[in-house]
């Protein structure tokens, strides 16, 4: 988790960060193969470049976020 810890203190909102954090943790936790890292400027987990999830704050909204996979 430290990989995202930059990322998560530019979230103001602190109920905002705590649930990226437990997102974030809860993607670590249940697939750990997976190589978290930032990338496009966004928390980012691959393996082997086959498959990648992101979380991603939607466009002018500081309330939704998306994690998305891509196999």
């Amino acid at each position: 988790m430290e990989v995202f810890e930059q990322y998560l203190a530019k979230i103001d909102h602190v109920d905002h960060r705590n649930r990226v954090e437990e997102i974030l943790r809860w993607v670590c936790d249940t697939f750990p193969q997976l190589q978290p890292q930032i990338k496009w400027n966004t928390p980012t987990f691959t393996t082997m470049s086959l498959i990648t999830v992101f979380l991603q704050q939607r466009a002018n909204s500081n309330d939704y976020y998306s994690l998305t996979f891509f196999i």
